[in-house]
């Protein structure tokens, strides 16, 4: 989340709002929303690697709402490189976020099918 708040930094400054506001729509949470998510997450998952097998309950029984929130994530990431389409037609720009979308909506569904694993 902190790569996708950066970018919307180097957005012009009128175009970040409504960046902001398309990310919590399609994505379900703002981005500072999501980021605690994530904080909260790898809380979880620490506690569990450190052995403490009761911090699962409270991962199982959030996961129906996460599992539904990442699934929201990563249409978001789908459709960013034909977003940014619509504002350039620079090849390289085009490209890169592709590629980046790419590796994110990866990452998100890798984190998708272990958390699937543990609840």
């Amino acid at each position: 989340m902190v790569e996708t708040d950066s970018e919307f930094e180097q957005l012009p400054f009128f175009t970040r709002p409504i960046a902001r506001r398309g990310f919590k729509a399609k994505a379900g949470q703002s981005v500072q929303e999501w980021s605690r998510t994530t904080d909260l997450l790898a809380e979880c998952l620490s506690n569990m690697v450190d052995s403490d097998l009761t911090a699962v309950t409270p991962l199982r029984a959030s996961w129906p709402d996460l599992g539904e929130r990442l699934n929201k994530l990563i249409v978001y990431y789908v459709e960013v490189p034909d977003e940014t389409a619509r504002f350039t037609k620079d090849a390289g720009i085009l490209c890169q976020v592709a590629e980046t979308s790419a590796e994110r909506v990866a990452s998100i569904r890798s984190l998708i099918s272990s958390l699937e694993g543990i609840v």
